[in-house]
C-alpha cells in the first residue's frame, strides 16, 4: 500500500501557473505593467490549452483578470476630422476579453479550415473517416455559410457572415455533439491596425517557434544521413511553411549545432512574447508572428493528418497496462517533426482526445497512451507516455518515472531534452526492451 501511494504521488501534475504567481509578485512591487498582465493571461492559457489546469481554476484566474483589464482599459482613443467624424488612432494599444471557441487560428485562416484543423471538431465529427468531409459540409450548410464563404480568409469574410455564425453554431453545433466547452473566456491583444493576436493564438506560435528550426535541423539531418536531396523530398511538400523557418538570419541552420538552433528559437519565442512592452519599436515582433502562425498550421495539418492515418489504419495496439503506437518509415520531414517531444506529445494528446470523447476509451477501456518514433536513419527512438482521462480531467502523468526506471531496469543509456517530463530518447535497438521493462513496471504498479 505504502509503495502505491509514493507511485501515486511521484507523477507529474501542474499547479498555479508560475506566469501568474510571477505576476502577482509585480503586483506587490508596483511593476505590474500592461505587457506583465498579458505575460501572466498567455501562461495561463498555455497550461488550460494543454489540459494542466481544471475549469474551474482557469475560469477564477480569467475572471480577475478581465477585472484587471478593466481597470486599465480606457475608452479607443479617437481623433476628430473635419467632418466630425472619430477615427480611432491606429496606435492604441488594448487587451480585450473575447468569447474564445475550440478552433484552430480561426482569425487567420478560413473558416473551413479553422473548423477542419480544430481537435475538438475533428473529434466531434471524425474528420478522419470518409463520411467527415461530408459531416463537416452539412454543418456548413445548417448554419447556411456557402462553401465559397467558408474557404474565404476570415479577414475577407462577409461582415454578416462574422457576426452571425458564433450564434448559429450555437443553434447547431449541439446537433453533432458540440458541447458548452466549445467556447471559453480569454483575450486578445490589439495594437491599432498593426497587430491582432489572441492569447490562444500566441500560445501556438510561441510553441511552434520553438521547434521551428529544431525541425528543420532534425529534417536536414536526417536527409544527410539519408543522402535525400531537398529537391527530392516531393511527398510531403504539403507542409507549407517548414522549409528553412530560420531563412533571412544570415547562417545556415543545418551546419548548426542543435544547441545554437534551440538558443535561436528560443529567442525567437521570447521575442514574440515581448510585443506588448516593444510593439512598434521593430518590424520583427510582427514578423516572427506571422512566421509563428504559418508554421502552427503546418505543423496542426501534419498532426492530424497523422492521427487520422493512425486510427484509420489501426495501429494502436494493447500491450496489457497500456497502449502504444510506433511510428517508422515516415519522410524526413514528417520524422523531423515528431523527432520534437512537444510535437509527438501533442499527436498523442489527440490520439487520446478522439477515443475518450467518443466514449471508446473509457471506464474498463480506459488505458495510459505511448507513443514512439523509430528512425534507422539516425538510429533514435523517442517516446511520448499520458495518461487516460476523461475530457477535461486532469491527471498525474507518471510517465516521466516510469521511463526513467525502465531505462535503468535495461541498463540503457537514456536522454530527456524536453520541458516534458513523460519523453525519453534512446537507441532504436533497445526499443523492444525499453517496452517490455515498462510492461512489467506498470504490470506491478
Amino acid at each position: 500500500k505504502r509503495m502505491r501511494v509514493q507511485s501515486y504521488y511521484c507523477g507529474a501534475f501542474w499547479g498555479t501557473p508560475a506566469a501568474h504567481i510571477a505576476y502577482s509578485l509585480a503586483q506587490q512591487k508596483n511593476k505590474d505593467t500592461k505587457g506583465f498582465l498579458w505575460l501572466a493571461i498567455v501562461g495561463t492559457t498555455y497550461h488550460y490549452l494543454m489540459n494542466h489546469l481544471e475549469g474551474p481554476h482557469y475560469h477564477s484566474l480569467i475572471m480577475s483578470y478581465n477585472q484587471l483589464v478593466k481597470n486599465r482599459t480606457s475608452s479607443h482613443s479617437t481623433i476628430r476630422a473635419e467632418d466630425g467624424t472619430h477615427i480611432p488612432i491606429a496606435h492604441s494599444e488594448n487587451i480585450e476579453f473575447v468569447e474564445e471557441t475550440r478552433l484552430m487560428l480561426r482569425r487567420h485562416s478560413s473558416l473551413r479550415d479553422a473548423f477542419k484543423y480544430s481537435e475538438y471538431v475533428a473529434a466531434k465529427l471524425g474528420l478522419w473517416r470518409m463520411n467527415g468531409e461530408a459531416k463537416l459540409n452539412t454543418l456548413f450548410a445548417k448554419m447556411g455559410i456557402s462553401l465559397k464563404e467558408s474557404s474565404q480568409t476570415y479577414s475577407f469574410m462577409s461582415i454578416k457572415v462574422k457576426h452571425e455564425w458564433e450564434d448559429k453554431i450555437s443553434q447547431w453545433g449541439t446537433t453533432f455533439g458540440f458541447c458548452d466547452d466549445f467556447t471559453y473566456g480569454s483575450f486578445q491583444f490589439r495594437s491599432g491596425f498593426n497587430i491582432q493576436v489572441s492569447a490562444t493564438d500566441l500560445v501556438y506560435i510561441v510553441l511552434s517557434l520553438l521547434d521551428s528550426k529544431c525541425i528543420y535541423a532534425n529534417t536536414m539531418k536526417i536527409r544527410e544521413n539519408n543522402s535525400i536531396s531537398e529537391d527530392a523530398d516531393v511527398e510531403d511538400n504539403y507542409i507549407i511553411g517548414m522549409d528553412n523557418p530560420a531563412a533571412g538570419d544570415g547562417e545556415n541552420t543545418s551546419a548548426l549545432d542543435l544547441e545554437k538552433v534551440w538558443q535561436d528559437s528560443y529567442n525567437d519565442a521570447y521575442d514574440v512574447l515581448d510585443i506588448v512592452d516593444n510593439v512598434g519599436s521593430t518590424g520583427k515582433g510582427k514578423e516572427l508572428v506571422q512566421k509563428g502562425l504559418e508554421f502552427t498550421k503546418s505543423l496542426q495539418k501534419l498532426v492530424m493528418q497523422e492521427a487520422g492515418n493512425i486510427m484509420l489504419e489501426n495501429r494502436i495496439q494493447s500491450a496489457g497496462d497500456f497502449r502504444y503506437c510506433i511510428l517508422e518509415n515516415l519522410p524526413p520531414k514528417i520524422m523531423g517533426s515528431f523527432s520534437q517531444p512537444q510535437v509527438l506529445l501533442h499527436l498523442a494528446q489527440f490520439l487520446m482526445y478522439a477515443h475518450t470523447s467518443s466514449g471508446r476509451w473509457l471506464n474498463h477501456a480506459a488505458k495510459p497512451l505511448i507513443i514512439g518514433l523509430k528512425s534507422t536513419v539516425t538510429e533514435t527512438a523517442h517516446f511520448v507516455g499520458i495518461p487516460c482521462a476523461k475530457p477535461n480531467e486532469i491527471k498525474r502523468n507518471s510517465f516521466g518515472r516510469i521511463f526513467r526506471e525502465a531505462a535503468r531496469m535495461i541498463n540503457v543509456q537514456f536522454k530527456c531534452s524536453s520541458f516534458e517530463t513523460s519523453s525519453v530518447q534512446l537507441e532504436t535497438v533497445d526499443v523492444q526492451k525499453f517496452l517490455v521493462a515498462v510492461h512489467e513496471l506498470m504490470e506491478n504498479s
